[in-house]
């Protein structure tokens, strides 16, 4: 266990040197630093707890994908002590991913009752799409884009935990919500939140998306019955007579 923990520190520590090289740096305005910076701490912090908590497969490809991105941001920002650090993490990070040494936690096969192939993909979605705006927009993403980010991952939260109208919101209200935004956005931010939104609302009307949220076979309930309906011989396994007491057994 000593070395998965050892790797997820460094992939965390990694993304915490990003964020803090994008929140200083003069390469991006202030709200695409922001959110490029949470979005990263966010997805690494989602792939340590799938991976460590639920054994889940995706968080680990989740890891590499997010590992192999902070290796790529050392061609965005300016070369220095803090980024070279930054990307030795990540890179360490990845040769650990792609190694053995998560095999004895992460689950080989999908699980039972695990969550669809369709629901993680739009749960990674709303996750991911923000910090891609940011990264494509040094300018500044702005309040409208700003807002798309907050309502991209309030969604990616509320559906995760499948709340009340959860399905409505994916299906209706964050691609309408994404769909004013990009109308008022640049081109290029434009076009990148109108495709979240197509995508967002092409798995969200998917079979998977709304079994993650209403499964098939909803968890059964047991109901008493009077003891004097119940077999003789369950009863006498029981220790119990026709009357529901515990039965006396001779010594």
């Amino acid at each position: 266990m000593r070395r998965p923990l050892a790797i997820a520190a460094a992939m965390f520590i990694s993304a915490s040197l990003w964020a803090g090289i994008a929140s200083t740096s003069d390469s991006y305005e202030r709200s695409s630093r922001f959110v490029l910076g949470a979005g990263l701490l966010i997805a690494v912090s989602t792939s340590i707890v799938g991976m460590i908590a639920g054994a889940s497969r995706w968080a680990k490809r989740l890891g590499l994908g997010v590992g192999a991105s902070m290796l790529a941001l050392g061609l965005v920002f300016p070369i220095s002590g803090w980024s070279i650090s930054a990307m030795v993490l990540a890179g360490v990070a990845i040769a650990g991913l792609g190694g053995t040494s998560f095999d004895g936690l992460i689950r080989q096969r999908p699980p039972a009752d695990g969550p669809p192939a369709r629901a993680v993909l739009l749960t990674l979605l709303l996750l991911l799409a923000p910090p891609v705006w940011a990264l494509a927009t040094p300018n500044g993403l702005g309040l409208a884009a700003g807002l798309g980010a907050a309502l991209c991952w309030a969604g990616m939260v509320w559906y995760g935990k499948a709340g009340p109208g959860s399905l409505m919101a994916v299906r209706f209200v964050i691609p309408a919500g994404l769909a004013v935004v990009a109308a008022v956005s640049g081109l290029r931010l434009g076009a990148l939140v109108a495709l979240t939104a197509l995508g967002v609302a092409a798995l969200a009307w998917t079979v998977d998306a709304r079994i993650a949220v209403h499964p098939l076979a909803e968890p059964g309930t047991t109901v008493p019955i009077p003891p004097e309906l119940a077999p003789r011989d369950i009863l006498d396994a029981a220790g119990i007579d026709d009357r529901g007491r515990r039965a006396e057994r001779d010594l």
